[in-house]
């Protein structure tokens, strides 16, 4: 494609996102417009589990004190109780099976999927949303790429969504999980996953959750001085070691919208700018879940939290003991903060492959999935969940490229040179403009953030 014919595209993209919230909706009215089912988009397997909560209260306790470890100030955030996590098994449906009928049972659907598959890989995928939007339905494109082009089966999780459940609930729900494919509960349709078999991915903010669950994990490690932590989890004792790998996908790790690239690629992206999420416009109407009682200045969490580790993962200092991570994004207002992950991260001898599509905006795989781009992505993003359960993942090594626009060939980038803004630099600039945020009242009652 063209310069010009891409342009057209992505013009085309943003025109429909935005004309489709014009005259904007008030959350609770988008919440349930995304919570639509998208079918099965193709030859896809579905079975819909749920995993019950612990009989105990240690995974989110030892949530709460990695929070508490890995602050640097005074943040305000919810302590949530751990509830049921919905999630849907998918895998790719061969040709010789007949369409799956949706009266069929889950163990039936999950039979399927355990017959047709042919990798041990275990994807454990987190959608997009920006935290309060969508769930695995809206997923459902991806993962039926990604199982297709693996031969593995994903899990794709339905996390609690702000404003309505705010920052840590979600990733509590992620910690539920995973502990749940570690060690099963009883009546579970799997059996026990070894984290060699597994594959964090997520798209957009559900990258930003499998960061932060990583770095949770990473964390407890540190805390037990172990590579394998422990945690008390359905009566027993369940080891906690990190996955297989990890890929985020236009990962949204920056929410304080602070960093050069908000505003230099600002032309490319189809996602707000430094003016923010249109959540906090004066204009935007209320409804009974936004705005939140208290109030907040931000639908995931408190503003304090803005620059936290854990709701900002590209103000984490150690990622040393990470399993191989990779970074897909394009020419977006997210990059400057992709960037200084994945360069940290190298600098510190995790194994990183760095993939950026020049021109392309946020997502673009997902929003623009007829272009060779997307297609391409979805190539390598499947190769790497593949080569992340292989023998011998951890010569997977260092590798940075740009995918330019016009003629899909491979520029090769060193991950060092990959930004020139330093990790300092960019918590100063993030907390600068974290003190400009304001509290969202409801519509023309705004005031100032006292931060």
């Amino acid at each position: 494609m063209t310069t010009k014919e891409v342009e057209a595209a992505v013009n085309a993209v943003r025109a429909r996102i935005r004309g489709y919230n014009s005259p904007p909706m008030p959350v609770s009215a988008q919440q349930q417009a995304t919570q639509k089912s998208h079918g099965r988009k193709g030859p896809l397997w579905i079975s819909k589990v749920a995993f019950p909560a612990p009989c105990e209260d240690d995974a989110r306790q030892m949530l709460f004190r990695s929070i508490e470890r890995l602050s640097e100030e005074q943040e305000t955030w919810s302590q949530p109780q751990t509830v049921t996590v919905d999630a849907e098994w998918n895998g790719h449906r061969r040709s010789e099976h007949a369409m799956a009928s949706e009266h069929i049972t889950a163990q039936e659907e999950y039979d399927g999927i355990m017959r047709d598959i042919s990798s041990s890989l275990t994807i454990m995928h987190v959608h997009g949303g920006g935290f309060y939007l969508h769930n695995p339905n809206a997923s459902r494109s991806v993962t039926a790429n990604l199982t297709k082009l693996t031969g593995g089966r994903c899990l794709s999780i339905h996390y609690r969504l702000a404003p309505q459940n705010p920052f840590p609930a979600a990733l509590l729900d992620l910690l539920i999980v995973y502990l749940s494919l570690l060690n099963p509960p009883q009546g579970a349709l799997h059996n026990t996953v070894p984290a060699s078999s597994i594959v964090f991915t997520g798209d957009s903010s559900g990258a930003n959750l499998c960061l932060s669950l990583l770095q949770v994990i990473l964390d407890l490690g540190r805390n037990q001085s172990t590579s394998k932590p422990t945690v008390r989890f359905n009566n027993q004792d369940v080891q906690l070691p990190v996955p297989a790998g990890l890929a985020a996908i236009c990962a949204f790790i920056d929410l304080t919208y602070g960093l050069p690239s908000v505003i230099d690629n600002q032309k490319f992206d189809i996602i707000f700018g430094r003016e923010g999420s249109p959540l906090l416009r004066p204009d935007f109407p209320a409804c009974a879940a936004w705005p939140t009682d208290p109030p907040r200045g931000y639908v995931y969490c408190d503003i304090s939290a803005l620059v936290h580790p854990l709701v900002s993962p590209t103000v984490v200092r150690n990622w040393v003991g990470a399993p191989p991570m990779m970074f897909i994004c394009g020419e977006e207002v997210m990059a400057d903060s992709n960037k200084l992950i994945a360069q940290r991260a190298a600098a510190q001898g995790v194994s990183v492959r760095w993939e950026q599509y020049s021109m392309l905006p946020h997502i673009f795989m997902i929003l623009l999935g007829e272009l060779s781009h997307s297609t391409l992505c979805f190539q390598n993003w499947a190769q790497f969940c593949q080569e992340c359960v292989m023998p011998g993942a951890e010569k997977i090594g260092y590798s940075g490229t740009m995918i330019q626009v016009e003629t899909l060939q491979s520029k090769e980038v060193k991950l060092e040179d990959l930004t020139s803004l330093t990790f300092d630099e960019a918590v100063a600039l993030m907390k600068q403009v974290r003190g400009e945020k304001k509290v969202w009242y409801g519509p023309t009652k705004i005031k100032k953030s006292t931060l």
